[in-house]
This record gives C-alpha cells, structure tokens and sequence, in this order.
C-alpha cells in the first residue's frame, strides 16, 4: 500500500510539469463521492471561486436523498501555477422529500490541477447539519460527517495567462567608482 501511494505521489509530480493550477474561470463537470452530482466553479476574485454542487446519495444509510451546496474556496499555489491547494467553507440543503429538509454548514481542503480543458480535483468535505425545516436543532455528533470526493470539470472559459515582465533594473555601483589613476 505505501509503495503504491508513494508511486502515485511521484507520477502525480511528474504531471504537474504540464499543468496550470486555477487557469480557467469557468468550469462545469461531475463529481464523485457519497453520490453523483455535478459541480459547477466560477471566479470570483483573485485566487477565489465559488462552487456549487448537487448530488444525490448513493450511500446505503442515506439512499435517494438529493444535497445541494455552495461553498467559497480560497486558492493557493502549491507548485507554482502547475498545482494548488485550496480551503473554504459553505452551507447545504439536503432532502428526500418535500417536506424533508436538513440544513447544514460544511467546509472543504483539497487540491487541484487542470491539464488541457480538463480540471480534476480531489478534496475532503466535512459536514455537520445543524436544524431541519421545523427548526428542530441537533448539533450533536451524530450529524457530523465528511466524505472525500472527485471532481472532473471542463473548462468553458479559460483565464487570461499574462506572464508579468521583469522590471530592467539600472545597475548602479555603490558607492560610486572613481578611478584615482586617471
């Protein structure tokens, strides 16, 4: 197990040489883990996205329950542009009817690349529901929960890469040179 993780770890380093970390603005693809959903990322500032997500739960426990979230996640370069990790926090919604509805607060670690138009990232979600429709509260440990996901998103609409000129520095000999020769 740990010469395959480690194997992994090298050949995941071996292809951040070809690609670029939070180079688009725009992405839409599905997501795996827990369930199967889609997830849809946009820019929103320098190094922050918002993303939102629906599922629906294949999990035996929560079979058939539908999840929407949103969360805002703040980027930060791992390996130059080639590979970034990233952070947030967010709420959710869940329900399997209408009359059924969680609410929740989750946060969310992980990293990403994107290689050509595809945008891959894996990351951690915990989650803890904190009241229903009725306004019943259970902050309680059994409503904790996390689950590790994968997403593979296309890029729709790629960022400007703008490579930042290096200023021409004037050299200047301190303190002035004088040649007492002359």
């Amino acid at each position: 197990m740990v010469k395959r993780t480690f194997i992994f770890i090298l050949f995941a380093l071996f292809l951040t040489q070809f690609v670029n970390a939070q180079s688009y603005i725009t992405t839409a693809g599905i997501r795996i883990g827990g369930g199967v959903g889609m997830s849809v990322e946009q820019k929103i500032l320098e190094k922050t996205t918002i993303e939102g997500v629906i599922t629906q739960q294949t999990l035996r426990n929560i079979e058939g329950q539908h999840k929407v979230s949103a969360v805002i996640k703040r980027h930060h370069y791992i390996h130059g542009r080639a590979l970034n990790g990233y952070w947030g926090l967010g709420g959710n919604q869940t329900w399997q009817t209408s009359k059924d509805k969680d609410y929740g607060v989750n946060g969310v670690i992980g990293i990403e690349g994107t290689l050509f138009n595809l945008n891959t990232a894996i990351d951690y979600r915990p989650s803890v529901m904190i009241s229903d429709v009725n306004g019943n509260n259970y902050f309680n440990k059994e409503n904790l929960s996390g689950q590790f996901s994968l997403s593979l998103r296309y890029v729709i609409i790629h960022a400007p890469y703008s490579k930042k000129k290096k200023s021409k520095s004037k050299e200047y000999s301190f303190p002035p040179y004088k040649p007492t020769w002359t």
